[in-house]
């Protein structure tokens, strides 16, 4: 397992490999009433990965498996430049097509499974919420 810095390494390499902004992350533990964020730790149990919204959590997820955490952590800041991307240059009244696109571009620059894993994350929402429907 990976330690604190590793771990944050890690997901810096990967931000870094799809935009040049820089993103607030907090690799420190989650306690009720923090500022809302989100925040990557180590300990015992493996990786957390916990969003706070209005000091509380909204999500926590954990994992012992690099991979997963490194990309629960970088998906949404993926989805997030995919989805500006579209809005600037679609026509369409639902910009997921080309924001869908740009995520399978953007996740391939990070390997093979990161965009396998992409790929399954859009079956999924595409399964429930056809575009064009």
């Amino acid at each position: 397992m990976l330690n604190k810095e590793e771990l944050k390494k890690e997901i810096r390499e990967k931000l870094m490999i799809i935009t040049q902004e820089k993103y607030s992350i907090n690799y420190d533990f989650f306690q009720k009433g923090f500022p809302d964020g989100t925040y990557v730790y180590v300990d015992n149990q493996g990786y957390h990965y916990v969003v706070s919204e209005r000091g509380q959590e909204s999500i926590h997820k954990v994992t012992d498996d690099v991979f997963e955490i490194t990309f629960w952590v970088v998906y949404p800041f993926i989805v997030s430049i995919s989805f500006e991307y579209a809005y600037h240059v679609s026509e369409q009244e639902d910009d997921r097509a080309v924001a869908f696109t740009k995520q399978l571009e953007l996740l391939e620059k990070l390997g093979n499974s990161f965009l396998k894993r992409g790929e399954i994350e859009q079956y999924e929402i595409l399964k429930l919420y056809p575009i064009g429907k």
